[in-house]
């Protein structure tokens, strides 16, 4: 996720969720975290757009990105 948030920061908002923090237990039932590497694509009503588990590959999330925010910014 390193450089991502400087490429998008300006379009996304981007925050991190500890899955060991009771805390958190509302947000991670909601969206079903239980490991930690899952990363969700949250569009501003809250819905799913986009899941990676595990070693993410930059370009990869990218692309899932961006083809999000031109789905987004055409609607």
């Amino acid at each position: 996720m390193d450089g991502l948030e400087e490429i998008y920061g300006d379009r996304i908002d981007f925050f991190g969720l500890d899955v060991d923090l009771t805390e958190t237990r509302a947000l991670r039932e909601k969206y079903g975290l239980n490991r930690r590497s899952t990363y969700i694509l949250i569009d501003a009503e809250g819905n799913e757009i986009g899941w990676w588990i595990g070693p993410l590959y930059q370009e990869w999330v990218e692309d899932d990105i961006d083809f999000a925010l031109s789905t987004l910014e055409t609607n």
